[in-house]
């Protein structure tokens, strides 16, 4: 079953990239979708339990992001997965799926 979902979320998290790459500067002009796609991707990676691509994804997000408030939601996502690593992506994955439930990032195919 974990392989399954394993499967499921690396195609959500390639089409997203894919759909990120072309469309790049759609989301860098609009600074909710940009936030919006960025959030996307680093939640699969979590939910992945990868940190090192969610923290790659996170930091570069970071970077072009101009609105403050998202900008430390980013942050903060940032420093847990750095001060605990992989348990960190845990704790952040149990809470978003508490406070999301109905989110299509936990849907299945």
């Amino acid at each position: 079953m974990f392989n399954r979902i394993g499967i499921k979320i690396n195609k959500k998290i390639k089409g997203t990239i894919a759909i990120l790459n072309k469309y790049k500067n759609l989301f860098l002009s609009d600074g909710i979708a940009y936030f919006r796609i960025y959030l996307i991707i680093i939640i699969l990676y979590i939910f992945k339990r990868e940190p090192i691509s969610a923290k790659l994804y996170l930091e570069e997000s970071i970077k072009n992001l101009k609105d403050k408030r998202k900008k430390f939601l980013l942050k903060s996502i940032l420093l847990i997965i750095k001060v605990f690593g992989i348990s960190g992506t845990r704790f952040f994955s149990i809470i978003f799926k508490i406070i999301n439930p109905n989110s299509y990032l936990l849907w299945g195919d």
